[in-house]
């Protein structure tokens, strides 16, 4: 077992209240849960940097949108798990990749704005 260290957090009471039933209702300790938020938001954090900086590389470079469509599917699939929301494993695949061609059009899109 990894041997865990003490973090002290002062937040504001109505937040203390939520993350008390939050954990509650998930039958999980106070500090487990915090852990598993701050864990998901390092995880969307580090995803939302990956998409940035390959998107400057297409930019840059010319790289095939193929890489950036890959990786919008991916965290599709990385926020979906960690929120407990996949409804259909059968769909997942499906599911991301519209997400990602969305995702991918409105980035173009925006880039084109941009530019104007």
């Amino acid at each position: 077992m990894e041997r865990k260290h003490t973090l002290s957090l002062s937040v504001p009471r109505d937040v203390r209240e939520w993350l008390v039933r939050e954990a509650g209702q998930r039958r999980m300790t106070i500090s487990d849960y915090a852990v598993r938020l701050m864990t998901v938001g390092i995880q969307a954090e580090t995803i939302d940097k990956s998409v940035e900086r390959i998107t400057k590389a297409v930019e840059a470079s010319g790289v095939s949108n193929e890489l950036l469509r890959q990786v919008l599917a991916t965290r599709y699939v990385v926020e979906r798990s960690a929120k407990g929301e996949i409804k259909s494993p059968t769909t997942l695949g499906y599911d991301a990749n519209t997400f990602a061609d969305r995702e991918l059009k409105r980035l173009l899109s925006l880039e084109v704005a941009n530019d104007a």
